[in-house]
């Protein structure tokens, strides 16, 4: 598949003159196959700016995501460009989204074991950044951020899944001349049933981050709750 645009913005009255009278086409080139059980797919994205209004736009002609998967049984392997979630997101929540403009990937391998009542999940890569904002149309570079994490989780009926997870995050960009880094490990309990009219999820986090070579320990917690009483839900 194939998405072409082409575009002329004028002033957008925002009180910046850093985003109005220029043209724009974009292009992104989507390319998926398979055979048995390995598929891969592929992206390019191209962009031709004429007349920007300053340095911050880019022309781009480039392989943004490339992925590679290979399932067998309750295996799969992925490498390249994934996303990638663990719980509700409190640490890590690797997705696109088109409403913000972000397009952020992991790029690396994914290695995951889905049985029927347990499931590991194990991602080690670097993030990858769309390299144009596709709101401000704004090059963004690479931001190269180290990601480990591996989550385990045991689902013994469908009314209850519980599972944990740790990750650690390596900023490229760096204050001082020191190894920053941040820590994450969680719990959480999912009750999608746990009565005809209650739905109910729990999670945990905490954080260790070390920023120059200072420590900084954070938590945080999420708590869904659903009731039904007939057509509606609170």
């Amino acid at each position: 598949t194939n998405t072409a645009i082409g575009e002329y913005r004028t002033d957008n009255e925002n009180g910046e003159d850093d985003d109005d009278n220029y043209g724009a086409f974009v292009d992104r080139l989507n390319v998926n196959g398979g055979y048995g059980d390995i598929s891969a797919s592929a992206r390019l994205d191209a962009a031709r700016f004429f007349e920007p209004p300053e340095e911050a736009f880019e022309n781009q002609f480039r392989l943004e995501r490339v992925n590679t998967r290979y399932s067998l049984d309750d295996w799969v392997f992925e490498a390249g460009d994934f996303y990638n979630q663990y719980g509700q997101g409190l640490v890590l929540s690797v997705r696109k989204l088109d409403e913000a403009g972000s397009d952020i990937a992991i790029r690396g391998g994914h290695l995951r074991y889905e049985g029927d009542a347990h499931s590991v999940d194990v991602v080690a890569g670097v993030a990858n950044s769309a390299n144009m904002d596709s709101i401000s149309q704004h090059a963004v570079e690479d931001a190269m951020d180290v990601l480990t994490g591996v989550s385990y989780e045991f689902a013994p009926s469908d009314s209850l899944r519980v599972g944990t997870y740790g990750l650690y995050n390596q900023p490229e960009e760096r204050i001082l001349d020191t190894t920053d880094y941040t820590l994450n490990t969680g719990v959480y309990m999912d009750f999608p049933s746990l009565a005809e009219w209650l739905i109910l999820y729990v999670e945990f986090a905490v954080q260790q981050k070390v920023l120059a070579d200072v420590p900084k320990p954070g938590s945080a917690a999420y708590v869904n709750s659903e009731l039904r009483f007939g057509d509606f839900a609170v």
